[in-house]
């Protein structure tokens, strides 16, 4: 798994779009540090404006990782089309995409754990709201409580 994170896969997961099934991969670290630069230099021409930089950076990425083996997997009609919120929806599925195959797990101490399972408790966070390595943490996080608790009996 980690390979494939680190290479870009040919494919990784997919959503749905205007009744139509999207595949993504994942992008290589060279591939969105040159997303990052040619953001920088497109927000200069456009008066540096965080709006325009973030709108660059999601067509791109978008763009990118719906192209597989050179394979546009995003009709272009479609593309040229999307409006904002399907383009944030997009941008949103690749990360949790991304996210769900980075090999790394979060580090949580004892506060964090416990500040996340009050907040499970009480219903201000959802799982939902949780990244996988979050999530993952979480039960790394308990299972190490659970087995602390077993050590003291």
């Amino acid at each position: 798994m980690l390979a494939r994170f680190r290479a870009g896969a040919t494919y990784c997961g997919s959503v749905y779009l205007r009744e139509q099934m999207i595949d993504f991969r994942i992008l290589t670290r060279d591939e969105e540090m040159e997303i990052r630069r040619k953001s920088m230099a497109h927000a200069a021409k456009h008066g540096n404006d965080s709006t325009e930089r973030n709108d660059f950076i999601q067509k791109h990425t978008i763009s990118l990782a719906t192209n597989i083996n050179g394979q546009p997997q995003l009709p272009i009609s479609i593309f040229k089309e999307l409006t904002s919120d399907e383009l944030d929806y997009l941008y949103n599925e690749y990360v949790k995409i991304r996210d769900d195959s980075n090999p790394s797990l979060e580090v949580m101490s004892p506060e964090q754990f416990n500040a996340i399972c009050d907040a499970l408790k009480k219903k201000a966070l959802g799982s939902k709201d949780l990244s996988l390595p979050q999530l993952r943490a979480i039960c790394s996080a308990y299972a190490d409580l659970i087995r602390s608790q077993d050590a003291q009996t």
